[in-house]
């Protein structure tokens, strides 16, 4: 087990904390093919299936249990494969704009970053950079036991 997997762990309860907010506020993300970038243990699939919400998602990270090993860097799909992407707590590990190739037209992101008082800023700014060139739609700061900074955007 790697120092990643004892974390992903631990965040369960918090994760699903999150997941009620972006089912609540964000819920059109959960629409024809998605890609779900730094999946980590799969909690958002679990927590979909549990509340009966029937997404077609693919799954990637650097460890399992994904349901693809890979890397949002350099992603093995083809330009155009996703009608949406989701990525919670992982865009900031990515370096890449790759998965603008693999989004279709008008697609739809969201992206989610973990924050705290002295980083939101920059967190902030780390988002809105990955999206540069995209209508942003709507963004909010959810408060809970992680503070969470939440982008949807539009390709």
């Amino acid at each position: 087990m790697t120092f990643s997997s004892q974390v992903y762990s631990s965040w369960k309860e918090i994760q699903e904390e999150k997941y009620k907010i972006i089912l609540q506020h964000f819920p059109e993300i959960f629409s024809g093919l998605i890609l779900d970038i730094g999946s980590g243990k799969g909690y958002l699939e679990k927590s979909l299936a549990v509340n009966k919400i029937g997404a077609n998602i693919v799954c990637i990270d650097m460890e399992k249990p994904a349901n693809l090993l890979a890397s949002g860097d350099e992603l093995p799909f083809k330009a155009d494969s996703f009608d949406n992407i989701i990525s919670i707590d992982a865009i900031h590990l990515v370096k890449s704009l790759d998965f603008t190739r693999v989004l279709k037209k008008d697609g739809l992101v969201l992206f989610t970053l973990f924050f705290n008082q002295e980083n939101y800023n920059s967190k902030k700014k780390l988002i809105e950079e990955k999206l540069s060139g995209f209508k942003i739609l709507s963004s909010m700061t959810a408060k809970g036991k992680e503070n969470e900074y939440m982008v949807l955007a539009r390709k």
